[in-house]
């Protein structure tokens, strides 16, 4: 049996592979400087872009759920994958913008360990330790 032909392509270029600042990323743009401490690019890469014209525009401003709810969400997932990253960019994040008490830095990891187990527990309470010892020092 031969190799079957590659299937024809229609020869038009992805319009949103070459746009950079279109309304959905612009509308992203701004709930992500909302929700993050940092601002998105003028100039973003492709990966930039769909995060802010899908995540941010579309998936963040989807109505039922508070900006403290769905990083709370967030904190549980990367809670569960011991992920250090998105746990100190969320609770740094969290308690910047005022969704997140700096009781909640006690006690998210406390309530998450019983979800998680202790291993991946000390991973996220270490990680809101240095987030409070920054917040004490004038960090943020």
């Amino acid at each position: 049996m031969a190799d079957a032909a590659p299937p024809p392509t229609s020869g038009v270029v992805c319009k949103a592979a070459a746009m950079t600042t279109s309304d959905r990323y612009r509308t992203g743009a701004e709930v992500f400087s909302n929700v993050y401490t940092t601002t998105a690019s003028d100039t973003p890469a492709p990966f930039e872009q769909s995060a802010m014209e899908h995540l941010f525009a579309e998936i963040w401003t989807r109505p039922g759920l508070t900006t403290r709810e769905r990083r709370l969400m967030i904190l549980a997932v990367a809670a569960a994958q011991g992920n250090e990253t998105i746990l100190k960019l969320q609770f740094r994040a969290g308690t910047a913008k005022g969704d997140l008490t700096d009781d909640d830095l006690t006690e998210v990891p406390l309530f998450l360990t019983s979800y998680i187990g202790f291993p991946l527990g000390v991973v996220t309470n270490n990680v809101a330790r240095k987030v409070a010892a920054d917040r004490a020092k004038g960090e943020r």
